[in-house]
């Protein structure tokens, strides 16, 4: 007993143990909702589930919090798996796009080398006895071919009208060694924009901005304006074709057109273009050159048969699809048109030399010469017509994109490129 008394005596107290803290309801709902709000769960969803567990017993929110936190990783995980799927996915598509790209280069390759073998063109081969070489293309040849550059800088030769352009022009490098006509046509506008320079209102014109019309612009004024000074040997009256790029401002060149022949006394014009919504371009183009008192008709609004009298001098707006129209009486917009631009001339439809303006001209690139066959389309058959019925109009075809091939142009009858003096 003496023993286990000492024993007992040099034994250590027992350690306290912390006391565990147990976990409140409000814990337990606390936790509930950050979970819901991992969940995306909307504040009406969670208010009602908070209503719910007001009326759980501490056990239940418990087991509820237990399920909610395998649901939340069972989503983690199966998101995690998706966005795994789907790298894989991408990196396969990436390896196929790749595999493509270069069987499609090996074609390539494979129809270049055909094409140079029918051409008679092979690459020479040191040690094939057998092939039959008949040219031999070098390194230094193709060196030469690559360094000669595809376009140039653009900048009128013939014209001393007008500043530099604002914005870089270019023309291909083949069309820069055609050296252009003469010039010798002056234009009647102010010379303040003949100049390039700031334009003072007077009892003529409206002021206008430095630079109104720059040198390129100028330039197709220029060509035009000399152009329709000259007929074809069918007695029509020369026409012109603009195909300046987009950048350009053919919209700026047309008005500036436009506006010279009036300064010569021809009141009226037609423009033709692709929408009605182009009007307010047509609006701005006259207004940047300092006569937005230019009135612009729109066809399309005005009714059919006689027009109002206050409908006189200006210029008509018309689309191709105007062009076409026609009323339940077989009234016709273009026999509308061309009454109304012969009234210039006392009603005389062959004596009106007014400008007759074909913007976006490629609407009209369907028609089909009679001598090839096919039908044309109205459109087509309608700018034709129209030229034949105004044949001293000054026609002004304007598109970047007037053709794709060489019967796309059977429209452009007043170019003088076939007929009557022509070698087609």
């Amino acid at each position: 007993q003496q023993q286990h008394q000492q024993h007992q005596q040099h034994q250590l107290p027992p350690q306290p143990q912390p006391p565990r803290r147990q976990i409140s309801a409000e814990d337990v709902v606390k936790q509930i909702m950050i979970l819901l709000k991992a969940l995306d769960m909307n504040a009406e969803k969670q208010l009602k589930v908070s209503e719910i567990l007001e009326t759980y017993t501490l056990q239940q929110k418990v087991e509820y919090w237990a399920r909610l936190k395998q649901h939340f990783q069972n989503k983690k995980a199966a998101e995690h798996q998706k966005a795994v799927e789907q790298q894989h996915t991408h990196i396969l598509q990436q390896q196929r796009a790749v595999q493509q790209e270069e069987q499609q280069e090996e074609q390539r390759k494979a129809r270049v080398k055909l094409e140079l073998e029918e051409d008679g063109i092979v690459e020479a081969t040191p040690f094939g006895h057998d092939a039959d070489v008949l040219e031999e293309q070098t390194s230094a040849q193709e060196l030469t071919s690559a360094a000669q550059p595809v376009f140039r800088s653009y900048r009128p030769v013939k014209v001393a009208y007008g500043k530099q352009h604002p914005e870089a022009i270019v023309e291909s490098t083949t069309m820069a060694c055609v050296e252009p006509p003469d010039a010798t046509y002056r234009p009647s506008l102010p010379k303040t924009l003949l100049l390039g320079e700031r334009g003072f209102a007077n009892e003529f014109w409206e002021k206008h901005h430095e630079g109104a019309l720059s040198a390129a612009q100028l330039e197709a004024v220029v060509y035009a304006g000399q152009r329709h000074a000259q007929h074809n040997d069918d007695g029509t009256r020369c026409g012109f074709f603009i195909g300046d790029g987009t950048g350009v401002g053919k919209g700026r060149e047309i008005a500036a057109v436009i506006l010279d022949s009036v300064c010569h006394g021809r009141t009226r014009a037609v423009w033709c273009s692709v929408s009605t919504q182009l009007l307010f371009d047509a609006q701005r183009d006259f207004r940047d050159l300092g006569r937005s008192d230019t009135r612009l008709y729109p066809l399309h609004k005005l009714p059919y048969g006689e027009l109002p009298l206050d409908i006189n001098e200006g210029v008509m707006f018309c689309t191709y699809q105007s062009l076409i129209a026609q009323n339940k009486q077989n009234e016709r917009r273009i026999d509308q048109l061309v009454r109304w631009a012969s009234e210039m001339n006392n009603g005389d439809e062959e004596s009106f030399d007014g400008c007759l303006v074909f913007d976006e001209a490629h609407r009209a690139k369907n028609l089909t010469q009679s001598d090839r066959g096919g039908k044309s389309t109205k459109t087509g058959e309608m700018v034709v017509e129209l030229q034949k019925r105004l044949p001293n109009a000054r026609v002004l075809y304007v598109s970047a994109t007037a053709a794709a091939e060489v019967k796309d142009l059977g429209y452009m009858s007043r170019l003088g490129l076939w007929g009557a003096g022509t070698p087609f």
